[in-house]
């Protein structure tokens, strides 16, 4: 449109073999052109060594030198936001360089990934930013990042009573419509301003971050199960990567690559890709000489949304440390060196050298094979073991029980600060084994605790068998960031070749990881038996139930022009309402990484439109047309929801933010909103539902966030699904509540279909509505 229908033609034409789709001195002829690009064409143009670049790349014919079709729109746009008004700038044409070698990302996780199999990537990051001279660009959007905004009070009032409103009972709601229009009138947009002032006094932060850390590190409960989730890597297909010293040393190689890039930042920036422009080589290249206070706009006009980095320098070197009524988070910056934890007790490695340099795979895995070769043969035995099991305590009493271990010894104060100060744990399970999902996850949320240490910003499980997982702390951070780094590893193992056994003469020649002892008195002995048996207590109430739903997935849903996601979470509804004849209060978490220091906001998936869906749904005589209107617009509205929380305007943050604030004024009178009780039952989150999908991960979940509830971890890929259900509600409820949710998703499907009946067992597709009613109460009377 820009540029007429030649340069379309130009664009769009087939490319003969070895041909140019735009050099670079068609780049320049292009920005010229376009009115918008001024301040392109000035200041490029002006530098001789873009001249060179000209020369350099006309000259060559190799096709390395392509500028990808999808450029078009970049030559108007790039510099077009801002009258930026800079000096001129110089750059050699090495620096500038257009490479072909594409970009692509994982839409979820925001990851990039480089189509270079032959190297890795990670290296190849480093090596980059050092080869060009160029200082590293991670945090190079960080500056320019929008602030999480907050929204007006008018709209979060009615969000809430939209999301509640389907729990209450008539007389119910005509209370919270007083409550809600109290507040509204009365303390509400006293609240309000103050929560505007205070964000407007810290610009570097967002406005529900400190409130959302108070929330974390002030809550007491214990963090596994409750606050620690886990993702588990896709297994390994390579018999030989099988072997839990070579992939835990795989593991180990490929996170030092991801520490070091990371403290260069030379790490690439976390981008959300929705147009291609963005994601090609030659944009990254040319966005570095954009100033970092506005780096973010021409990356945003081209459909290239920057994210939030700020949690990444916790990453690595943090835990958090339990005290009397508020934890902290520590950061050791400069660590070297992981805890292993083998048979409940810990051991001191270094992954990364001194010179800044990733410690060798056959170094690692020696050293791994040198650690376990003792366990076995019985030679680990100094000190005490399975102190890791304070870890699973509620906080007040573990940091009670920490202060005790310090002053115990000074030897335990030493062990202490290297598990404190280590990048992660690594966690080798030597006696676990797990075949199933549900072992599996039962093995990498919990396991026995004996030897985790959860206060870790995130640990790294390895199993005799090969399998692998993170269990991360959460008050650090939360999924995206970790995401991420999982998808960097994962590639990164994936692109190691198969390297040789290490030999025995190599694991004798190799240093042991230096023990890290701990010394109990007799009391501390009495505290850590007692720990193991309230830690086994909650994991026996702990019931799992990983569902594999093959019948349909992504592609046959995106068929029937509908969200996969909306589609899921009334499904879950319809399976929630049919097994307990009510609604219930749910979230689903999304992010808000789009914005500086964003965490996440709350979709609240229960609607009045859920209301009629369950009406459709359940009306014998409703029509198909009927049902598949309520469900396509209960549909709509959660999507609308998730839009919504994602770009900053849900209500859940923004309300919390004003019953903290409430509760620092006056703690024992709280304003009319948060003391009805309406505000409770939406606060108790029945169903806490996440939705995760990686190449690099094959499942994960977490605990129920409430005793009555269900966590429910889901992911949709093309032709399936994956729901990780966990309850404290014995077994046969949950397998249940799994099943009502394939029917349910089976019924959708047959009216997206447009046919008659429902879909129930295979053998009878038409099986009637008030059969499956008959069938769901005789499973309860049982």
């Amino acid at each position: 449109e820009l540029f007429g229908d030649a340069t379309t033609h130009h664009l769009d034409r087939p490319r003969k073999q070895h041909e140019k789709c735009l050099d670079a001195e068609q780049f320049l002829m292009f920005a010229q052109l376009s009115a918008h690009a001024r301040f392109a064409s000035a200041r490029l143009l002006r530098s001789s060594s873009v001249s060179a670049l000209t020369a350099t790349t006309t000259a060559s014919s190799s096709s390395s030198s392509v500028l990808p079709r999808s450029a078009a729109p970049l030559h108007s746009q790039l510099f077009s936001p801002v009258a930026h008004r800079a000096a001129p700038f110089s750059v050699s044409a090495s620096t500038l360089a257009f490479n072909s070698s594409a970009l692509h990302t994982n839409w979820l996780s925001c990851s990039l990934k480089c189509e270079q199999p032959d190297d890795h990537r990670l290296q190849q990051q480093t090596q980059r930013c050092i080869s060009t001279g160029r200082p590293g660009t991670t945090y190079h959007f960080q500056k320019s990042m929008p602030r999480l905004p907050i929204p007006e009070l008018d709209d979060s009032l009615s969000k809430y009573m939209r999301a509640v409103s389907p729990l209450l009972s008539p007389e119910e709601l005509e209370r919270t419509q007083a409550a809600v229009e109290a507040f509204r009138t009365g303390e509400g947009p006293a609240l309000h301003a103050e929560l505007k002032a205070r964000d407007a006094a810290d610009p570097e932060n967002s406005f529900i971050n400190p409130f959302w850390d108070d929330m974390y590190l002030e809550s007491r409960v214990p963090l596994p199960i409750n606050v620690n989730p886990f993702l588990q890597f896709t297994s390994e297909e390579r018999p030989a990567m099988q072997d839990m010293c070579k992939r835990a040393a795989n593991f180990l190689h490929a996170s030092a690559l991801f520490r070091i890039a990371l403290k260069n930042e030379s790490l690439e920036p976390d981008v959300f890709h929705v147009g291609e422009v963005t994601n090609t080589s030659w944009f990254k290249t040319l966005i570095t000489f954009i100033p970092e206070a506005i780096a973010y706009y021409p990356a945003y006009l081209l459909k290239g949304y920057p994210l939030d980095m700020c949690q990444y320098p916790r990453l690595f070197g943090t835990t958090r440390l339990p005290h009397e009524s508020r934890d902290i988070v520590q950061t050791a910056p400069d660590s070297r060196h992981v805890v292993v934890a083998l048979g409940g007790r810990f051991y001191r490695m270094d992954i990364v050298n001194a010179d800044d340099s990733a410690v060798s795979f056959v170094d690692l895995e020696a050293q791994l094979r040198g650690l376990l070769k003792a366990h076995e043969a019985g030679q680990l035995q100094a000190g005490d073991a399975n102190v890791g099991l304070f870890t699973t305590l509620e906080r007040t009493r573990w940091s009670q029980l920490r202060k005790q271990l310090e002053e115990c010894s000074a030897q335990n104060r030493s062990s202490l600060e290297s598990i404190d100060s280590a990048l992660f744990t690594l966690c080798l399970d030597a006696e676990a084994e797990p075949t199933g999902h549900a072992s599996a996850a039962h093995t990498f949320l919990h396991s026995d605790g004996r030897n985790r240490w959860f206060d870790k910003s995130f640990s790294a499980v390895v199993t005799r068998n090969g399998k692998a997982a993170l269990n991360f702390e959460h008050s650090w951070g939360d999924g995206v960031s970790v995401l991420r780094f999982a998808n960097e590893v994962y590639d990164e193992m994936l692109s190691t070749e198969v390297w040789a056994d290490v030999t025995a003469e190599q694991v004798e020649a190799s240093p042991l990881p230096q023990a890290l002892p701990f010394e109990l008195d007799a009391s501390l002995r009495t505290e850590v038996e007692s720990a193991e048996r309230s830690f086994e207590k909650l994991c026996k109430s702990l019931c799992f139930e990983v569902m594999s739903f093959e019948d349909f997935g992504k592609d046959v849903i995106k068929g029937f022009k509908i969200s996969p996601d909306g589609l899921v979470q009334m499904a879950m509804q319809l399976a929630y309402h049919r097994l307990y004849h009510r609604l219930a209060s749910t979230y689903e978490s999304a992010s808000t990484a789009g914005f500086r220091k964003g965490r996440t906001e709350c979709i609240r998936p229960v609607s009045p439109a859920v209301v009629e869906l369950i009406k459709a749904f359940g009306n014998p005589t409703a029509t198909n047309e009927e049902r598949q209107a309520a469900l396509r617009t209960a549909v709509d509205s959660h999507s609308a929801n998730s839009l919504e929380a994602k770009i900053g305007k849900g209500m859940d943050r923004h309300l919390y933010a004003l019953l903290c604030i409430a509760k620092q004024k006056n703690p024992d009178q709280l304003p009319s909103l948060f003391a009805d009780p309406a505000w409770t039952l939406l606060n108790h989150n029945i169903l806490s539902t996440s939705t995760l999908v990686s190449p690099a991960i094959e499942g994960g979940g977490f605990g129920p966030v409430v005793e009555d509830g269900y966590g429910v971890g889901y992911g949709v890929v093309d032709d399936g699904m994956r729901f990780a259900i966990s309850s404290y509600k014995d077994a046969d409820e949950t397998h249940r509540y799994a099943e009502e949710i394939r029917e349910a998703l089976r019924d959708i499907r047959t009216v997206l279909e447009g046919l008659c009946g429902w879909a129930g067992d295979p053998l009878d597709p038409v099986k009637s509505i008030n059969e499956q009613r008959k069938t769901v109460s005789s499973l309860k009377r049982e």
